[in-house]
């Protein structure tokens, strides 16, 4: 299969969360990191990602904020729509499809998300609504 890169929203080389993570060589967070990557379609609430890796919450927290300047909800909300955006433009998935395995409950909540982060509607990208 070819996938084609997507230029997409503001600076994407800055706004990719996988390449934040990686740059920090801190196993915690690659660990949270990889929980969250396995489950995109059916997100984890924090305090389980948290308990899984021996970590509590606030733990998590701080350092999501201290390494990467983000919470921990928004990195894996971006780490969704970083997916949801791959698969508009590599398959033939319609928008529904994609929310729901990328773990939005509504289309126009996905949409509303989406919007927000690259400046541009999921079906600007897709043609398929």
């Amino acid at each position: 299969m070819c996938l084609r890169r997507v230029a997409i929203g503001r600076d994407l080389a800055q706004r990719s969360p996988i390449s934040a993570v990686a740059q920090t060589r801190n196993p915690g967070l690659a660990a949270i990191v990889e929980l969250m990557k396995r489950h995109r379609e059916d997100p984890l609430p924090l305090e389980d990602l948290a308990a899984r890796v021996g970590y509590s919450r606030r733990q998590v927290e701080r350092l999501f904020n201290l390494t990467l300047g983000i919470s921990p909800g928004s990195f894996y909300q971006n780490l969704r729509l970083d997916y949801a955006r791959n698969l508009l433009a590599s398959t033939d998935l319609s928008l529904g499809e994609v929310a729901v395995a990328c773990g939005f409950e509504t289309k126009s909540y996905f949409s509303k998300c989406f919007s927000r982060r690259y400046g541009v509607p999921p079906s600007r990208i897709h043609a398929r609504a």
